[in-house]
Formats: C-alpha cells, structure tokens, sequence
C-alpha cells in the first residue's frame, strides 16, 4: 500500500528540465532505432532473409512508435526555450526546425510587417502575433497549401535550394540520361 508522500509524489506535475531531458533522450532513442531499421532494411525490405533481422526490425519499430507518441504527449508541456533556424541532417532525414518564438519573432520584426510610415517618419509594425503556436500552426499550413500545378511554398523553397546545391557541387554529378519510364521503374 502507497503511503501519502508516495502517492502525492507520483501525482506531482513534471518538471520542466526533467521533460525537456526525457525528450531530448526519447529523440536519440528514435534516432538509434531509426538507424536499426536502415541497417537491416532498404525501402522498407529486409536486406537479409533471416528471422534476426525481422525481430530488430519489428522491435525498433515499436520502440520508435512509444518514444514518438510519449514526446509528442510531452511537447505540448514544454515551454521551449526560442530555438534558432536549424537546418541539417539528421540520420537519413532533412531537418528543418524553429522555434515558435524565433517564428514570431523573425515575423513581427520582418521588412515586410515594418513598412515605412511617411506621416510618422518611422517604421510602423503592421501585425502583432498574440499566439505563438496558432500562429506557427498558420505557417505551417500555408507550407503546405498546394497551388494549382500540385506545388506548395516549401517545394519551391525546395527546388531553389536544389538548385544552389548543384550549383555548389553539393553530392551530384552531371548524368545526361533521357527520363524515360525505364529509367524511372529502375
């Protein structure tokens, strides 16, 4: 039977440094697991026919689904601290991560929210963001709204950075092939 400093104690509220250390935890934990799966695996197949394989992956799999739903009950607990623009990668995904403060910040703060005013001889700050996370969420959608050729504001941001990364020499090689629907089932 629990006693009532036991039973309280369990019932306490999170603490912060402690939530942000289990989530920083629980991220390298899915990283690993990640890691776990493209070693045995290539688009989703197992590499070797063996029954090892098979149980790492299930078992890295199922570790990687835990970890995601425990972060995700514990971010929405977490007041972040304003994490700068980071883009990098991150195991075998590109990473694009910002802060909804920095979000908020780099918004309000942006040339075209601050026209000049003429009359006051000054910059005037048109909007106020009055809810970081709405707004990030607002954002996000609008990355993701698909114009009428199926294009969205990323995938343009995407193709120009593409473009920088061929210019730069950036992992690519000239090829020259035509495309034809061989080349693309193979």
């Amino acid at each position: 039977m629990l006693d009532k400093e036991n039973s309280a104690s369990a019932a306490a509220p999170i603490n912060i440094q402690d939530a942000r250390a289990l989530y920083y935890l629980l991220d390298r934990l899915c990283e690993h697991e990640e890691a776990t799966v493209e070693s045995c695996t290539l688009d989703g197949e197992l590499l070797r026919n063996d029954a090892m394989s098979a149980i790492e992956v299930r078992r890295a799999r199922r570790v990687w689904r835990r970890a995601q739903r425990i972060m995700a009950a514990l971010d929405p607990l977490i007041d972040w601290p304003s994490t700068p623009l980071n883009v990098g990668v991150k195991g075998s995904e590109l990473v694009i991560r910002i802060g909804v403060e920095t979000l908020a910040f780099a918004f309000e703060s942006g040339e075209e929210n601050q026209p000049f005013d003429d009359a006051a001889n000054d910059f005037r700050r048109e909007w106020k963001v009055t809810d970081k996370y709405k707004f990030a969420e607002g954002v996000a959608r609008a990355l993701r709204d698909e114009s009428e050729d199926g294009s969205t504001a990323l995938t343009r941001i995407l193709d120009a950075a593409f473009t920088r990364a061929v210019e730069n020499d950036m992992g690519v090689e000239e090829d020259g092939r035509l495309v034809t629907a061989e080349m693309l089932r193979g």
